[in-house]
């Protein structure tokens, strides 16, 4: 299958909406597993061009405010609240065998964007429940680095 080719004039947290009676451009600035939305009508701002302006502008603002990002770099995820291990990529599996179960650290990644998640498990029952973790979080990090283009492999 052919990848779709990238549109020239797409930027970053902003879409277009055409359907029925809407037009104009939607911001959606991704914040803590929430969403800052506002829409920008065609109608309202006098032209397509002015309604993307104000939500580029609108954007910038928000983004400065908030300290994100807007270059198209790669960002590792925030912590989630789930995770109970207190890193990022790292967390604890519990596997049965023959009526036993063994505890794991689990570092977790996802090599380029849109490969299917890499993860190695490290074992508490063989490590010990420290050692394990701070292997497991090492291999994340070590990752990360290659991931980012900090490190060769």
């Amino acid at each position: 299958m052919a990848l779709r080719k990238k549109n020239p004039d797409s930027q970053r947290y902003i879409v277009r909406i055409d359907h029925k009676a809407t037009h104009g451009y939607q911001v959606r600035i991704p914040i803590d597993g929430k969403q800052v939305s506002k829409f920008f009508a065609d109608g309202q701002h006098g032209s397509k061009r002015a309604a993307r302006l104000a939500a580029t502008t609108y954007r910038n603002k928000e983004c400065k405010k908030l300290s994100i990002p807007l270059n198209n770099k790669r960002v590792i995820r925030r912590r989630d609240k789930r995770n109970k291990t207190g890193q990022v990529g790292v967390n604890i599996f519990w596997k049965t065998v023959g009526g036993y179960q063994y505890k794991y650290y689990v570092a977790s990644w996802t090599p380029k964007v849109g490969e299917n998640p890499k993860r190695k498990m490290f074992s508490a029952h063989r490590l010990g429940d420290e050692k394990a973790l701070v292997m497991a979080t090492r291999h994340r990090m070590e990752m990360e680095k290659i991931i980012l283009g900090q490190k060769k492999k």
